[in-house]
């Protein structure tokens, strides 16, 4: 807090009193990143299309993308929620937002017979959160070393084979 108050040139107990605490400003940063946090907004609409392929695809990859914008708040928000419950409501919140995305972009699949064989909408979706974590990230792009294009072009191709077959 000290710092940040130095680099906003207040006083930290005026960054205290706004914030509270770290935690209390690690939630109003990914508010400030993902301005649909907590409302329930956020999740795109799915462009009119003949084909549920390509829109999932796109989505799929802007998703992707996206953690790469977040990685930092994300993984610390992440790490945060074990130690603190406003953490973890904001993660909580943060997940069932995407897994809603992910249920949207998955049900004009399932009605057009395009998921794989035997795998439900709802295990579909359980395997494309997973494999569009901030975790998968991390372990391929900040540990691993892989350049961001590399790691959504990889990683959308695994998601559309998993769940498409």
């Amino acid at each position: 807090l000290g710092r940040v108050a130095e680099e906003a040139k207040a006083s930290r107990q005026s960054v205290y009193r706004l914030f509270g605490s770290r935690h209390g400003l690690l939630l109003a940063l990914v508010a400030s990143l993902d301005p649909s946090a907590g409302t329930g907004a956020g999740t795109p609409p799915l462009p009119p299309s003949g084909d549920p392929e390509s829109p999932f695809r796109a989505i799929v990859g802007q998703a992707l993308a996206y953690n790469g914008r977040i990685a930092a708040v994300g993984l610390a928000l992440r790490d945060a929620r074990r130690r603190n419950s406003d953490a973890a409501a904001a993660w909580d919140d943060r997940m069932a937002a995407r897994s809603a995305m992910v249920a949207q972009l998955l049900a004009p699949l399932a009605a057009a017979g395009r998921l794989r064989p035997g795998l439900s909408v709802a295990v579909a979706a359980d395997l494309v959160a997973s494999l569009a974590s901030l975790s998968l990230y991390e372990e391929l792009v900040q540990q691993r070393g892989w350049p961001e294009e590399r790691y959504v072009a990889e990683v959308t191709s695994l998601i559309v084979g998993a769940v498409l077959g």
